[in-house]
């Protein structure tokens, strides 16, 4: 697991560090520990404003409306593909009180990440599963960026 030397956070139970698969039950006990965590802490910033950042942003904030959650960004535009998403996105987080940090590279160590007790990682990732079983040519359907599967040009 990848651990963030910031306070007691760490980024999340979906990184592992060597890629290793851990079965169901150490799964399930990891993400039941981590949701403790997140429960405890005072304040929470999600990295990264994609569809799932958001989601996770705006649930907490909604399940625990006292605690401080942000969301940070590496671009300046939420939801680029969508237009006119970034303006409706950014009015209902400043309704719900989430912080929005635009243009704000994550460094656990530095920055915004500080301000935070805990932080989730909500970045696209890159899996390597795919790549133990397409090989051959069925390797060229594989993005080597990111690892996800290409069903089409578009992703």
């Amino acid at each position: 697991m990848l651990v963030i030397a910031t306070g007691a956070s760490y980024l999340g139970p979906w990184r592992a560090a060597d890629d290793a698969m851990p079965t169901l039950e150490e799964r399930d006990a990891e993400a039941r520990e981590y949701r403790e965590k997140m429960k405890a802490s005072p304040s929470i910033l999600c990295v990264g404003a994609g569809a799932t950042g958001l989601e996770v942003a705006c649930y907490m904030k909604e399940k625990w409306p006292d605690k401080k959650i942000g969301v940070c960004q590496r671009g300046k535009v939420m939801m680029p593909d969508i237009k006119g998403a970034h303006k409706l996105i950014e009015d209902y987080l400043k309704k719900l009180g989430v912080n929005y940090h635009s243009d704000t590279p994550f460094s656990p160590d530095s920055g915004v990440a500080t301000e935070y007790a805990s932080h989730i990682d909500c970045r696209g990732f890159k899996f390597n599963g795919p790549r133990a079983f397409l090989t051959d040519e069925l390797a060229e359907c594989i993005d080597p960026k990111t690892g996800q599967i290409w069903v089409n040009e578009f992703l």
